[in-house]
């Protein structure tokens, strides 16, 4: 789920890669591999016992940092991003020289700041915090490390409404948990807002350097005999491979591997990584609870109703398909008569 960087002269050797525990697919093996291929030092952090980690990766205890007692996952979709996003910033507050890399970033060319910030932007709106660097001293750090201190705090920068909401949950009494609160919290989106705050922003890199791909062109990386240079170009470190939602095209379309004249087939062959010996875990359908709640249909239905919000930005919100908004609406609507009825 993560790396990170730390330099040795002219390089910057990874520190943190964090995976909970668990066998490593090809798709992260390349990821890191790209990293000690570039001349950096990888160490895996992390909790439990470890499969199919490469050759020449160092493991790290991830309680060094963050103690897994405070493991913290997103309510609704049981992802541990919360933890990983808290990991990071703990990790660039307690090391010296480090830049941050998610396992799903793979490494183009070695990692070198002269300033101690290394961050991109990934689309013309937000700057991702799947590649970070931070020096100590960050003004943008602080706010970081405060913010996410609490577990129950207000983000502002999803809009006035939605601040009010939880201001007014919060002086009821009931005060909403981070997991509750939309996908990328106290992440891409906290990343974002804090280093626009601290004017620090100024450091990130242009997409290409860091995000080449957008995550509505990620299909391109698996298209045979595909030309990237549009993509990739001579100002390109890093490439975003969107790790989970790759590894469901991946498992669903291409029969669980890449083709090797595709962008990412080729990148295997480069560095001597064989899908079959690390293969993707079959695809789990599985039943979330929260979506027959009646009472989860009805706020997020109603939500729709009020057209505050497009259906988009309620579905991010929620963490739900859009599709899954739009039925709830119509719910409502298509409903509303019989609730009138004696």
């Amino acid at each position: 789920m993560t790396v990170s960087s730390h330099a040795q002269g002219a390089k910057l050797p990874v520190i943190g890669a964090l995976w909970m525990e668990g066998k490593l697919s090809f798709l992260e093996q390349l990821c890191l591999k790209s990293f000690l291929d570039a001349g950096h030092k990888v160490v895996l952090y992390h909790y439990g016992p470890l499969e199919n980690v490469p050759e020449g990766i160092e493991l790290g205890d991830a309680n060094e940092f963050l103690p897994q007692s405070n493991f913290l996952t997103h309510e609704r979709t049981g992802s541990p991003a919360l933890h990983s996003d808290l990991f990071r910033y703990k990790m660039l507050e307690k090391s010296d020289n480090v830049i941050w890399a998610d396992t799903d970033a793979y490494c183009m060319r070695p990692f070198v700041t002269e300033t101690g910030h290394f961050h991109g932007w990934e689309s013309g709106s937000h700057i991702n915090g799947g590649v970070l660097g931070l020096p100590k001293d960050s003004d943008t750090l602080k706010e970081l490390l405060a913010f996410t201190s609490d577990e129950f705090s207000i983000p502002t920068y999803y809009g006035d409404e939605y601040t009010k909401e939880l201001e007014e949950k919060k002086a009821a009494g009931t005060p909403v948990h981070a997991s509750e609160q939309p996908w990328g919290v106290w992440g891409p989106h906290a990343v974002t807002h804090f280093l626009h705050k601290t004017g620090e922003s100024k450091h990130s890199f242009a997409q290409d350097v860091l995000y080449p791909f957008t995550f509505k062109d990620r299909r391109m990386m698996l298209k045979r005999n595909f030309d990237v240079s549009p993509y990739v170009t001579e100002n390109t470190m890093s490439v975003h491979l969107y790790g989970r939602r790759m590894r469901k095209r991946l498992v669903e379309r291409e029969g669980g591997a890449p083709h090797p004249k595709s962008l990412l087939g080729s990148l295997l062959i480069k560095h001597g990584i064989d899908p079959e010996k690390a293969p993707l875990p079959p695809r789990q359908v599985q039943d979330v609870p929260e979506l027959h709640d009646a009472e989860f249909q009805a706020q997020i239905g109603l939500e729709g109703l009020k057209e505050s919000l497009n259906f988009g930005q309620i579905a991010k919100k929620y963490s739900v398909e859009r599709r899954f908004v739009r039925q709830c609406r119509d719910k409502i609507r298509d409903n509303a008569a019989s609730l009138f009825k004696e």
